[in-house]
């Protein structure tokens, strides 16, 4: 049984030969006419074309736009933060090349104070300690005086490197077992000052004295219960064997409110 588009199909080849037989060399231009009928391959079919209808568009609601709002929000947020922190360790980095240490100082060096007896400092196996004075106020809980004494500490120990280890465009490494100082160091190293007038004092102090020697420091946050400097800022005895650094580790602003004993060995 034959189809409709059969037939169609058909009575088009038919139609399409005979128009190509009666073509002759005078009606076409001199263009050659085909005496054969073209193969059904060659015959272009009509195929339907699907037509698709545009998709609705749908409104956002407001809760919707909120929170996408809020996403996008978040995302600035998040790459504004990232953006920080690579300029902030940018800038670290530039400084730490800018002072272009020559060598990293290998020794331990622990740093402590308490109000109640005085400070203390321990390089590697050999120790120090100074008690506070009578008339040195510093026996308190204010967490700001704690914090200076702390700091003191630590300009005592870059006194010593200095005084008696003759440091020359070094990187060395103080632990201290006060964390709020050693954020107020690193802040202090990106320029960034949030420091109470005394303890910010004491940090540019240490970073003046620092880059005379072309030297750079890192401040290391270690527990209390670690710091092997904890037990001679009270009074005891430290680990291996006291050195007398004398008064050339002490800064002269404050000789008044320490007990400094020279005796003993002095060098490091």
């Amino acid at each position: 049984m034959t189809s409709t588009h059969d037939t169609l199909r058909s009575s088009e080849v038919e139609n399409s030969t005979k128009d190509i037989q009666s073509l002759s060399p005078g009606e076409n231009d001199g263009q050659v006419a085909l005496a054969a009928p073209l193969p059904v391959t060659m015959i272009l079919t009509r195929v339907p074309i699907p037509i698709y209808e545009p998709l609705p568009e749908v409104a956002l609601e407001p809760h919707n736009l909120k929170q996408l709002k809020h996403k996008q929000s978040q995302v600035d947020d998040a790459r504004n933060s990232k953006h920080r922190r690579s300029k902030r360790n940018r800038s670290d980095l530039s400084t730490f090349n800018e002072i272009n240490p020559l060598s990293v100082l290998n020794k331990k060096i622990y740093t402590d104070a308490s109000t109640s007896w005085g400070l203390a400092v321990v390089i590697d196996k050999c120790w120090d300690h100074w008690r506070w004075s009578k008339g040195a106020k510093v026996k308190t809980t204010d967490t700001g005086k704690i914090r200076w004494a702390e700091g003191l500490a630590v300009e005592i120990a870059v006194y010593i490197l200095i005084e008696h280890f003759d440091i020359q465009g070094t990187l060395a490494r103080i632990h201290c077992d006060n964390l709020t100082f050693v954020k107020r160091w690193e802040s202090a190293s990106r320029n960034e000052n949030n420091s109470s007038k005394d303890t910010h004092a004491i940090i540019k102090r240490i970073q003046q004295r620092l880059r005379k020697r072309n030297c750079w420091l890192i401040v290391k946050y270690i527990p209390g219960k670690l710091n092997p400097a904890d037990a001679p800022s009270r009074g005891q005895a430290g680990p291996g064997e006291r050195r007398y650094w004398g008064k050339r580790a002490i800064p002269a602003r404050v000789l008044n409110m320490l007990v400094v004993e020279d005796c003993g060995t002095p060098d490091g």
